[in-house]
């Protein structure tokens, strides 16, 4: 089996603890190879909110870039994400952000690789 590395960056204001050590557990189950940086307290930027907890997970895996993109998706709707309209910054229960799929450069899924998030 061939495994592509990812890299993900995961963020919260609400419940940051909680939010955020309820995804690494999931990454820990579906994904081989996860490394997890320090976490990071950053400041609310483009609103007035709370700090944000940030990190970075490195991954393994088998999925295509498709399937991960979805995976992000469906962990921050567990987590009881509310998005709101595109382009407006908001307090976020779970954000998950994949930054690098292996060496993809380039757009794919019709968005710039890797990402600028």
């Amino acid at each position: 089996m061939n495994l592509t590395k990812a890299y993900w960056c995961l963020g919260s204001n609400i419940n940051p603890q909680q939010h955020i050590g309820f995804a690494v557990s999931r990454f820990q189950q579906d994904f081989s190879g996860v490394v997890a940086s320090k976490l990071y307290r950053c400041p609310a930027v483009g609103f007035a909110g709370e700090d944000f907890l940030n990190m970075v997970l490195a991954t393994e895996t088998d999925r295509n870039l498709a399937e991960l993109l979805e995976y992000g998706a469906q962990l921050e709707q567990l987590a009881g994400r509310v998005r709101v309209k595109r382009g407006r910054f908001d307090s976020r229960t779970l954000d998950v952000d994949l930054l690098m799929f292996g060496s993809l450069q380039g757009v794919h899924e019709g968005r710039e690789w890797p990402s600028h998030d």
